[in-house]
């Protein structure tokens, strides 16, 4: 599942416009993915039964 889902989304954001992407260079695409990957670790709960922080 990763491996397909990581390749679409790498493909849609360094994509050129006219061809339906982002036009992203692939060091910013990069960079935007794994800011995104560590913010989820960041912020999800990881221990079943873990209420999010501010509920």
């Amino acid at each position: 599942m990763t491996r397909p889902l990581g390749a679409t989304v790498g493909d849609f954001v360094d994509k050129p416009l006219d061809q339906g992407g982002l036009a992203w260079s692939r060091p910013l695409a990069t960079a935007v993915i794994a800011a995104l990957m560590i913010a989820c670790i960041l912020i999800l709960p990881t221990e079943s039964g873990q209420a999010p922080r501010g509920a």
